[in-house]
């Protein structure tokens, strides 16, 4: 037999709408408590932070006050060290001198020793003089050098320099003052930036005169002191095709016979334009020559550049046939040159032929911090000029004209 199912099946729209029911139980009441205890917990959480926030400051607070009563109150010890000190030097002073070998130094000490019997007790000196007497008989160990020297050297030192003052100032005035520049015994490098164009010819010649004569009087104006003099030669011209000769040809430092011989294979022609290649020479003049040391003698270093055209560029009012707006080609200017120039301390003399150089002047005398000017309108005079420089910053007090 088939047994039939009495059950009532339910429909679908009926399971559905049972589930919706059991999830709207379930579901709502566990949001709204989550949400509700989230709220609750950050409120709390704020409120904790807040108060802990406050603590620590108040606490802070606290410590700053107890930190300022402390340094306070510790003040006036810092100055009880300080009186102390002092006496621990009347305790060191005899012991001192007392260690000198010499009489005279023995003597010192006694009235050291009779000076503290004054103001201490006698046993007291007893202490401080047994020491002395310890020390005298053994050998010297070195600690003791060390700690006595200071005391020892300082008297020489200070008569050594006035002795030898007073023997360097005997032979004339001008020795003195150049004792007072640090010039004496020193040394003096001169180099000659010179154009070598077409029209350049006489004071090219005029350079031998100059040498000459440098060596004369800084010879005679020196009395008593050995200044030595070295010359250089530097000769430019101009980039090619304006000039296919050379550019530059330069003589480092070296002696006068030496430097009057080198000038003898030199001329003066072509040139091309009216711009030159200054920055050419003066490049080499600063950078490339080997200036002798200064930091064993003291010394002056010269640059004399004797020239009447201008460097290429529009600024400067020189003729620049190909090189006009762009400048010189070889792309060094006036502040590269300036640079070298003020750092070996260079100083930096214009011997300016006519007045095609004054733009170029101007702004020389901006960027070079030794700058001089001497205009000129033939070579007569320009030996003694130059020279006239050289002896004016070697010996001050010395009369500006020199006799021919």
């Amino acid at each position: 037999m088939v047994k039939k199912n009495t059950k009532k099946t339910k429909t679908i729209a009926e399971t559905i709408k049972d589930s919706k029911k059991i999830l709207s139980k379930n579901k709502k009441p566990k949001r709204q408590g989550t949400m509700e205890s989230v709220a609750n917990e950050a409120a709390e959480f704020l409120k904790y932070t807040a108060d802990a926030h406050k603590k620590r400051q108040e606490e802070k607070r606290e410590l700053q006050k107890k930190a300022n009563e402390s340094l306070i109150q510790r003040k006036p010890k810092k100055s009880k060290k300080i009186e102390k000190k002092p006496k621990n030097e009347v305790k060191s002073s005899p012991v001192k001198k007392t260690k000198a070998a010499p009489a005279a130094k023995a003597k010192a000490s006694a009235k050291n020793d009779a000076k503290a019997v004054e103001k201490k007790t006698e046993k007291k000196d007893k202490k401080s003089v047994t020491p002395v007497k310890s020390t005298a008989t053994k050998a010297k160990p070195a600690s003791t050098k060390k700690k006595d020297a200071p005391p020892v050297k300082t008297s020489p030192k200070k008569d050594a320099p006035s002795a030898a003052v007073a023997n360097k100032k005997k032979p004339n005035k001008q020795v003195s003052n150049l004792i007072a520049q640090g010039l004496a015994a020193g040394m003096i490098d001169v180099v000659f930036c010179i154009d070598t164009t077409g029209s350049m010819n006489e004071y090219l010649e005029k350079t031998k005169d100059t040498v000459n004569k440098i060596v004369e009087q800084v010879k005679e104006k020196s009395k008593g002191e050995s200044v030595s003099v070295r010359f250089g030669i530097v000769a430019y011209r101009d980039h090619p095709p304006q000039e296919t000769t050379y550019l530059t040809k330069v003589q480092d430092l070296c002696t006068a016979e030496e430097v009057l011989d080198y000038i003898k294979t030199l001329d003066c022609q072509g040139g091309g334009d009216g711009a030159e290649a200054v920055f050419d020479g003066l490049w080499e003049a600063s950078k490339n020559i080997t200036w002798r040391d200064s930091k064993t003698l003291p010394s002056l270093r010269y640059i004399f550049h004797i020239g009447d055209q201008p460097p290429h560029g529009d600024k400067y009012g020189g003729y620049s046939e190909l090189w006009g707006t762009s400048g010189c080609p070889c792309k060094i200017d006036v502040n590269k040159v300036a640079h070298v120039i003020n750092i070996e301390q260079i100083r930096y003399k214009l011997i300016k032929i006519g007045k095609k150089l004054d733009l170029m002047a101007k702004e020389f005398q901006e960027k070079f911090t030794l700058f001089e000017e001497q205009p000129i309108e033939d070579a007569t005079d320009m030996d003694i000029k130059i020279t006239d420089m050289i002896i004016r910053e070697l010996i001050p007090d010395t009369d500006a004209n020199l006799d021919v």
